[in-house]
This record gives structure tokens, sequence and C-alpha cells, in this order.
């Protein structure tokens, strides 16, 4: 089906300022946490380090639970996001509407419908299929490197 889209009032999603606000709030606090995190990490390097190799005994199992949590922390995320586009995706093919109906965004947004709404959405849902491998690529790598420390 193809449709022709002649632009009005009515193609426009408006934006909703509360989402917008929390949005914001959200990317402020995700960017000082990171910023947090990088920092403890590199001051704790040493003590972690010391902390795997203090008992000779132990010193396996601690890098491995090392690398297990490096796993977690890495792939668990892509697997979410992966997750929400794979949804969203499907979202915007079953309805060939973008953004989905009851969808709220954060900017006035052109509605796009017909064709162009399924691609749309067959490249969101490509998108989810790539974080996914990225996140089994990385649970893999982390596995041999773990299995590998003898």
């Amino acid at each position: 089906m193809h449709y022709t889209m002649v632009q009005t009032m009515s193609d426009i999603q408006k934006a909703d300022p509360q989402l917008r606000r929390k949005m914001v709030i959200i990317a402020i606090t995700s960017a000082i946490v990171g910023a947090g995190l990088v920092i403890v990490f590199r001051i704790f390097t040493s003590s972690i380090i010391l902390w795997i190799a203090e008992d000779h005994s132990k010193t396996l199992l601690r890098a491995k639970l090392f690398f297990s949590l490096s796993i977690l922390f890495t792939s668990i995320p892509l697997i979410g996001f992966a997750a929400y586009f794979w949804k969203l995706g499907r979202l915007i093919t079953f309805y060939e509407r973008f953004p989905p109906p009851n969808t709220r965004v954060i900017m006035d947004t052109r509605i796009i419908r017909g064709d162009a709404a399924r691609k749309r959405g067959k490249v969101v849902q490509l998108f989810s299929v790539l974080l996914i491998v990225i996140a089994i690529e990385l649970l893999l790598s982390f596995w041999k490197i773990s299995v590998s420390i003898k």
C-alpha cells in the first residue's frame, strides 16, 4: 500500500514536554553515574588486581569471577536495548506508522505511514538483531578469555 503524504498539522505528533524533561534528567544522571563508575574503577583497579592475586589458591576463581561480572555489565544492557528496539520495530511494522500509536515523543515528529513506516520498522528490528549479535560476541569473547585463564 502506498500513501501519498500531504503535510498538515495532523501529520505531526506533538512533543510531550514532561517526557522531554524526564529524558534530560535521565541523560544527565546516566552521564554522571557513568563518569563516576569510570573514576571508581580507575581508583580501585590496583586494589582489584591485588585482590585477584592475593591468595594464589583463589586467583583463578577470582579472575573468572571478575570476567563473569564484566560479561554481565556489558551484555545485559545490550540485550535490554535489543528487546526494546525489537518491540518498537514490531509496533512500527504492525501499525505501519512511525511513531507507533500512543508513543510519546520528545520533539515534534512527522508521522510516517505505509511502506516507509514498515521499512523503518524493519530497520529498527535489524538494529535489534545487530545488538543481540554484539552481545553474544561479547559473551563468547569473555567466556573464551575466562576459560583460557589457567
